[in-house]
This record gives structure tokens, sequence and C-alpha cells, in this order.
């Protein structure tokens, strides 16, 4: 995500019911840990897809993630930069 070469992951950070997600971007480093590069506020639903892809053509990638209310047909379209 952020071109250094190192492997990201991004995940999203599951809560209790009631509490929502949050999503993360998580770095693996050279001994295995894994440190947090980004941490959103949570939300009230819960994150029902995540991608990420170039979506400027600036060479980037954004993060995308699909966040969805409980008890609604419709949610929200998350662009991480």
């Amino acid at each position: 995500v952020d071109q250094d070469g190192r492997l990201e992951v991004i995940v999203s950070g599951f809560a209790a019911r009631g509490d929502g997600d949050e999503l993360r971007v998580l770095r693996l480093d050279d001994d295995g840990k894994a440190r947090v590069l980004f941490r959103s506020e949570r939300h009230n639903g819960g994150i029902a897809a995540i991608t990420s892809g170039n979506l400027d053509g600036e060479g980037g990638h954004e993060i995308i993630a699909f966040v969805r209310d409980p008890h609604v047909t419709r949610g929200e379209l998350w662009i991480v930069r």
C-alpha cells in the first residue's frame, strides 16, 4: 500500500456485537511482528468487503471498504488514501 517494498495486510478489526468494526493496515516487519500503520475509527456496523487498487492513476494504492450498518440494505463506501 505504501510502496516501501514490505508486505502490508488490510484487515477488518472485528469487535463484539454492537461495538462496530474498524479498518486496519498492518505491516509485517522482518522479525515477523505486525505493526499497525493505520486504524480507522469504529463504525456502527460491519465492514463487509475490503480491497485496494490504484484508483487515481498516480501509482499508489488506495484502500476501498464497503461498510454496512446493521438492519439496513445499503451501506457506505470508504476510500482511504
